[in-house]
């Protein structure tokens, strides 16, 4: 028969360790889930995004879009601050490709 009260810290120290468990548990979940949407991004995209979106990929780039497009353009200099906040933004874009672009590259690489 358990021994009342002197079991409460045992008790304490496994629901601790409990807590931590599920934590990781969920923390492996959602890292699976992030490989597994990337993985279908690069499955779904193939090579199509990497041969659109480096800059030495023909007559076509990215980045040469982005600049190019008045309305986004337009868009971003409405929701600057400034113009150095305008360039940021559409800096973070391209930057944000560019990972984008390296993620699908490296997993592509280990298919």
């Amino acid at each position: 028969m358990a021994s009342g009260l002197g079991d409460q810290p045992k008790a304490e120290r496994h629901c601790r360790q409990l807590g931590r468990q599920v934590a990781r548990l969920n923390n492996a979940w959602a890292a699976w889930r992030d490989a597994a949407e990337n993985a279908h991004l690069a499955a779904v995209m193939g090579d199509s995004f990497a041969r659109h979106a480096r800059p030495d990929a023909g007559s076509w780039w990215i980045a040469a879009q982005l600049d190019n497009d008045s309305e986004l353009q337009d868009q971003l200099r409405a929701s600057a601050i400034d113009s150095d906040h305008a360039a940021a933004l559409q800096a973070t874009m391209r930057n944000h490709i560019a990972w984008l672009l390296g993620n699908i590259e490296a997993l592509r690489g280990r298919q």
